[in-house]
């Protein structure tokens, strides 16, 4: 499990906004011999105030593959 978040306040003209982006992956790496190298799983993207936009919220869940080229 892994993701980010981001909290803004207002500026200029826009209101405050969150966006809320949380994943959870399978290590496919594991596999093929290289572990940690693929991973694929989902993402939901959560964003309030889209923009700084007031009342635009973006609310969608997405596939996710993720490909580490160096681990070290």
């Amino acid at each position: 499990m892994e993701g980010f978040s981001d909290i803004a306040g207002a500026e200029g003209n826009g209101v405050a906004n969150t966006l809320i982006v949380p994943r959870a992956l399978v290590n496919l790496g594991s596999l093929a011999g290289q572990p940690g190298n693929l991973w694929a799983g989902i993402e939901w993207r959560y964003w309030d105030n889209k923009f700084g936009v007031d009342g635009v919220t973006e609310n969608v869940v997405q596939l996710q593959l993720k490909w580490v080229l160096d681990r070290g």
